[in-house]
């Protein structure tokens, strides 16, 4: 499936390099999840399980703890377990990060670029976003393996102009840059609603800052605030890292916005053990938890394209692929942004969370293995 290229900024006007053929999947960039065992067939699909998965899908896909048995954290060992219509196809999701590379083999064809708030570089060059989208979508660290993914890179740092100096970014510059990648995803979003296959949007924002950033200029964060009520008023799901500062998440944003926009879906972090990591941010505002340490994903292909990372950066994309085999299921939950919070948290286990401190003490789960 070609994807298209568009960069926009706060100085550029948008231009396409590329012209899509469509926005849907074609049948070679589908992940054949029938390469995989099925374990039981039921009246409405087949239950299927990928049996060299990361630690992180084992464990949202099961009911009971983890038992290493002798497995590294980070082998490719564990087990997946997901209903066949899981992979999701017909939903988008928005990864608003560092970018992606979209050329990572994990994504077939299925990942394109839509937004860069750097002209001069439209692709990740840290690694963090490809990571994230892997999370999400990739067909083999990924939880809903066949999604549409759609690169919104807006914390690429520094404007690096080859003909002339960078461009450092003041806190407006930087929240604008944040606003016009939501505003990218809500023009797409509301193409596809009008296309027949489409079954709903995800975004997901694995970044934040601590409320001093918000102090030095009047209003950016009322913009920011916004921006994401219009998301959310378009129908568009949101998921949020929680941060990794060890501190209130209530300080940190856009996680904080939870307080005043309830339907986001604030993240903290777990390790293997179901504890809390030290670093993950706590309090009211962590909506629940998901596993976020020594995760394994797509990467940049000096990483061989595959690199292993530790954050709520990690714990949020879990929670947005989640969302996204929920759309591809309910088509009621679809516009309905509400609605699907409380069915991701009616789905999460309870009280297992070890050390919570102050969160809600639930844990990601898809139930399938209930």
């Amino acid at each position: 499936m070609k994807r298209t290229i568009i960069t926009i900024s706060a100085i550029f006007a948008a231009t396409a390099s590329t012209a899509p053929s469509s926005t849907k999947p074609d049948e070679s960039a589908i992940h054949n999840y029938r390469s995989f065992p099925v374990l039981r067939r039921q009246n409405n699909g087949s239950i299927v399980e990928q049996p060299n998965a990361p630690w992180n899908l084992e464990r949202i896909s099961n009911i009971a703890p983890i038992n290493q048995a002798g497995r590294k954290i980070t082998d490719e060992a564990y087990k997946y377990r997901y209903d066949a219509r899981d992979t999701a196809v017909g939903v988008d999701v928005y990864v608003h990060d560092t970018g992606i590379d979209p050329r990572n083999p994990d994504f077939t064809t299925r990942a394109g670029i839509i937004f860069t708030e750097n002209p001069f570089d439209i692709y990740d060059t840290t690694g963090h976003g490809t990571h994230v989208a892997g999370t999400i979508g990739s067909g083999h660290y990924g939880v809903a393996k066949n999604v549409s993914i759609w690169a919104i890179r807006t914390t690429g740092g520094p404007m690096e102009d080859p003909l002339g100096p960078s461009i450092e970014k003041n806190a407006s510059v930087y929240i604008n840059d944040q606003v016009n990648g939501i505003k990218a995803a809500m023009r797409l979003h509301g193409l596809r609603k009008k296309e027949k296959d489409f079954k709903g949007s995800v975004m997901n924002m694995s970044w934040g800052l601590p409320k001093d950033f918000f102090a030095q200029e009047a209003g950016v964060l009322d913009t920011l605030r916004n921006a994401l009520k219009d998301a959310v008023a378009a129908g568009i799901h949101i998921t949020i890292a929680g941060g990794n500062d060890d501190e209130d998440a209530c300080d940190h944003f856009p996680a904080g916005l939870v307080k005043d926009i309830p339907s986001l879906i604030v993240v903290g972090n777990t390790d293997i053990t179901d504890t809390r990591m030290k670093t993950s941010n706590w309090g009211s505002c962590i909506d629940l938890f998901a596993p976020g340490t020594e995760i394994k994903s797509t990467s940049l292909k000096k990483n061989n394209w595959v690199a292993i990372e530790t954050g709520t950066s990690m714990s949020a994309p879990l929670v947005a692929g989640v969302v996204a085999t929920q759309l591809a299921k309910n088509p009621d939950l679809r516009g309905n942004v509400p609605a699907m919070k409380k069915k991701i948290l009616e789905m999460a286990l309870k009280d297992v969370v070890k050390d919570a401190k102050g969160g809600a003490n639930l844990l990601l789960n898809t139930r399938v293995g209930a």
